[in-house]
């Protein structure tokens, strides 16, 4: 998932077509395949969860990998957090 303010500004497509944008200018080459991307709004309910568990807990999720955590009333099998501001 990436979440962006223009998902509330601008909808998911105008995002998608940002994204694609700039992903193939990326430097170092990520190591994602751009296919499994997902654009949300920073209101989406797993996003603030994360925010609301890394400010409680007062530690940093980015960089972490997380698996089987229920947030949000649902389970989430795996996922890496690679950044959460």
């Amino acid at each position: 998932m990436l979440t962006s303010p223009i998902c509330d500004q601008k909808g998911v497509l105008h995002t998608y077509k940002e994204i694609m944008t700039v992903f193939p200018q990326v430097e170092p080459e990520l190591k994602i395949d751009c296919t499994g991307l997902v654009a949300v709004s920073p209101k989406h309910e797993l996003i603030k969860a994360l925010r609301q568990l890394q400010q409680e807990g007062n530690f940093n999720l980015s960089g972490r990998r997380m698996t089987n955590n229920l947030l949000s009333n649902r389970m989430w099998v795996d996922a890496y957090i690679y950044q959460i501001a």
